[in-house]
């Protein structure tokens, strides 16, 4: 009897000191020894009426909270700490200051097609520039994108309101055309000095694990030299063709019109210039692309204009 009243005295101990206690954190808001561990930032999650992001601050209408889901969560913080751990050294990122505030905006939340989720992270602190992350989610499989797209926003956010390079939506998705995978497209403006402004269109597709594969970068709205305005506008004539009708419009070039046939073998593949058809005394240059930092047009294609500064 003796022993079972000490036992119990014990436990009662153990349970009053536990009580007392301060509560232990979970796991993703721990802090690490290495500073640049950002798993103890807290993320906030929000969504707007129009299902798009917030990129103008002209613009009127205010996200509202959301809720964002834990395997979400985990995966951006997953995905930030390592890149702050390949960008920055821990005396760089103390001298730096980089705090959660700083790092993590509020997330976007947007309905996608089937029932899917998109999530947009917004990142201040990679090259200098803001850039947004794309992380699909499948509520039913809790399945999260592994290697999100990255998109430059640094010109969508200097440029003025009444730019006429933009268009809303910002990011859309689309079911699959002709029975391919749904699309997610993000508009991405792009500058370089006076000589190259552009609104390019990404083309992903969502994977059933939630990958997200570029399959065609689009220059929608360009400027060369401030007085030369192409249009490029893309219509898919089946998964894996896809014709470009280019207008330009120049004090040297009034209504100039060409076509750029584009193909791919599958899914999942980049399209590939198969045919130019330029029209008389237009050029073959510059029918797909202005962008000086593409290798060739198949390149851009690709990848789109990855010149920044």
């Amino acid at each position: 009897m003796v022993m079972r009243l000490k036992a119990l005295a014990a436990i009662l101990a153990l349970g009053t000191s536990a009580l007392n206690a301060r509560p232990i954190p979970p796991a993703d808001q721990q802090r690490s020894a290495d500073p640049r561990d950002l798993h103890h930032c807290k993320l906030r999650a929000a969504r707007t009426a129009d299902n798009d992001i917030r990129l103008d601050p002209d613009r009127r209408l205010k996200p509202r909270p959301s809720e964002l889901p834990a395997p979400v969560a985990r995966r951006i913080l997953d995905h930030v700490t390592q890149v702050a751990k390949n960008q920055f050294t821990v005396k760089e990122w103390i001298e730096d200051q980089h705090t959660c505030d700083f790092v993590f905006s509020p997330i976007f939340r947007l309905d996608a097609p089937a029932g899917l989720q998109l999530y947009v992270a917004p990142r201040y602190f990679v090259l200098g520039d803001s850039v947004d992350y794309f992380f699909m989610y499948n509520p039913r499989a809790g399945a999260v994108t592994k290697s999100p797209p990255l998109i430059f926003t640094k010109w969508w956010e200097t440029t003025r309101a009444n730019d006429p390079l933009k268009k809303y939506p910002i990011v859309h998705m689309e079911d699959g055309r002709h029975g391919g995978p749904p699309i997610l497209i993000v508009e991405e403006r792009t500058h370089n000095g006076t000589v190259y402004d552009a609104a390019v269109y990404h083309y992903f597709e969502i994977g059933k694990d939630m990958s997200l594969t570029q399959i065609l970068a689009v220059e929608a709205r360009a400027f060369l030299l401030l007085d030369e305005y192409t249009e490029r506008k893309a219509t898919f004539l089946t998964p894996n063709r896809v014709r470009l009708d280019v207008t330009t419009r120049s004090p040297r070039r009034f209504g100039a019109r060409g076509t750029v046939l584009l193909e791919r073998s599958h899914s999942g593949q980049p399209f590939h210039v198969a045919r130019r058809i330029p029209a008389r005394g237009f050029p073959k240059e510059g029918l797909v692309t202005y962008c000086d930092s593409a290798k060739s047009d198949d390149d851009f294609l690709r990848v789109g204009c990855d010149f920044y500064y």
